[in-house]
């Protein structure tokens, strides 16, 4: 758990994965997810996408079994997302604004938490991986398109 940990770490500290990354995308059959949001990333946003999706600062952190339950009540926010398994393509995907969350972090401690926004987001999208579900699964069909334009 403990190199598996230090590996997403790393990965997601490149900014090269804005939704967060789960172990079995690098191989390793562990239930764990990694997200965080630094302030690098969030000011590379434009103003409106920081207030809309609810961007924030938050430190890297690292869930093994994660749970993720949308809280009683919230409603659901649709943005565009993409992932590292889908290279090249995005679409918009409903998730729930705000979040419950139990777990354990890196030393095996249990943790629970309320997450909303973008930090909501990003839990739902890496604990769906872990579940074999990817962004794809759950969009809004007529919105996959190409996320870059090839010259």
């Amino acid at each position: 758990v403990e190199e598996a940990a230090k590996e997403l770490r790393n990965a997601l500290e490149s900014g090269e994965h804005p939704l967060g990354l789960a172990a079995p995308q690098f191989g390793k059959g562990l239930r764990i997810v990694a997200i965080g949001e630094t302030q690098d990333a969030v000011d590379r946003l434009t103003t409106r996408a920081q207030i809309s999706e609810e961007h924030r600062v938050f430190k890297t952190t690292i869930l093994v079994n994660p749970k993720v339950t949308p809280k009683p009540g919230t409603s659901d926010a649709y943005f565009f997302e993409r992932s590292a398994s889908v290279p090249g393509y995005e679409a918009v995907v409903g998730r729930a604004l705000e979040v419950e969350v139990e777990g354990f972090n890196e030393e095996g401690r249990a943790v629970s938490f309320d997450a909303k926004g973008w930090q909501a987001r990003q839990l739902q999208h890496t604990a769906d991986m872990l579940e074999g579900v990817l962004y794809v699964d759950r969009m809004e069909t007529r919105s996959f398109r190409r996320d870059t334009v090839e010259e």
